[in-house]
């Protein structure tokens, strides 16, 4: 790789960047920008971890830079633009690991980029090692099958809202994940509706760096009119208090 080659992450993967001269944090980078600049012709690839708007800022800086000291910024074009936060049902943007799903084959296969910002809940606590922690690939994975869903599955329900509910989720870690650009994939196996309208769902989410597969998460999941599941879920509250009522009782 050439010198002028650097991998941008969040400082969250400071041990990635520790461990390998082509990558450098994002403080890292904006400090040498302010003391000595970069040197010249560099590409800056983005990485994991990063916030849009420190993303943003960055871009502004390097187009004003001169020309000796010139330096392009590479992100895969999806990388750019989040799903919305009703497709993945999040409401701080910096949850939302995952761009909005494009088609690849009607009914059975979708595409999105990770896109991990380091302020997520899942990194929130710490990072052990170089790679990405296998909760936060559930977490997309997750986020997957929700907006593939919304956007694909659920677009002719109209306004009506709908409450998902994981039946089984199993994952398959064959690799590490380090904080680079990853591919994600829905793969459908499974999908049927109801009379009643209710979907249930089988998934695989597949997560890819560089042509490898690294994680499957296998996903069985049903999909519900919210009223319904409303009223379901308050009778089997009120079931759980019954039963937790007495040992409480009696543990006072």
């Amino acid at each position: 790789m050439s010198p002028n080659v650097l991998h941008v992450v969040g400082e969250r993967f400071t041990g990635f960047a520790s461990e390998n001269p082509e990558v450098i944090t994002l403080p890292e980078l904006e400090r040498l920008l302010q003391e000595q600049g970069l040197p010249g012709d560099t590409t800056l690839i983005v990485g994991q971890g990063i916030p849009d708007e420190r993303l943003r800022r960055l871009q502004a800086h390097l187009e004003r830079l001169p020309e000796r000291m010139r330096a392009t910024l590479v992100a895969d074009p999806r990388a750019l633009s989040r799903a919305e936060a009703r497709l993945v049902h999040k409401r701080s943007e910096h949850n939302i690991m995952i761009t909005a799903p494009e088609q690849v084959v009607e009914g059975e296969r979708y595409v999105s980029s990770l896109v991990l910002d380091e302020r997520c809940a899942e990194m929130s606590d710490h990072q052990t090692g170089q790679h990405i922690q296998g909760m936060v690939l559930m977490e997309a994975a997750r986020q997957m099958i929700l907006a593939v869903t919304e956007r694909y599955f659920l677009r002719d329900s109209g306004q009506r809202p709908s409450y998902f509910v994981l039946n089984q989720l199993e994952a398959t870690y064959h690799s590490f994940g380090f904080p680079l650009g990853m591919d994600v994939e829905y793969h459908g196996v499974r999908r049927k509706e109801s009379k009643g309208g209710s979907l249930t769902c089988e998934a695989k989410v597949c997560f890819v760096q560089g042509g490898e597969l690294l994680t499957e998460v296998t996903i069985r999941f049903a999909v519900y009119d919210a009223a319904f599941l409303s009223s379901r879920e308050a009778k089997k509250a009120r079931q759980a208090l019954a039963r937790a009522t007495p040992l409480m009782r009696k543990a006072g």
